[in-house]
């Protein structure tokens, strides 16, 4: 994540968009949350795309861990709709 945030201060795009990639494969429990707030501070919007999956396949798991994660209700909310158009489209 620091070598994201380095390519982001520098504008190295293309490097910023490797580490982004890496990162949209590498989500996790155990760091999901901190993903979140890199999204929040750069707007990573493939992160953020790779963290909604991450969450709606994995809700039950973050449910019951004991972690108390506080998901940001706007990535509820975009879930939600993600969901509704998917259903849509049946």
């Amino acid at each position: 994540m620091d070598l994201y945030e380095i390519s982001d201060k520098y504008l190295q795009s293309e490097l910023a968009g490797l580490c982004e990639d890496f990162l949209s494969k590498s989500v996790r429990l155990n760091n999901f949350i901190a993903m979140i707030d890199l999204i929040e501070k750069f707007g990573a919007n493939v992160l953020k795309a790779a963290v909604l999956e991450f969450i709606a396949k994995n809700i039950e798991e973050i449910r019951k861990d004991q972690s108390n994660y506080v998901i940001p209700p706007s990535y509820l909310l975009e879930m939600i709709s993600n969901l509704q158009k998917k259903l849509e489209k049946k």
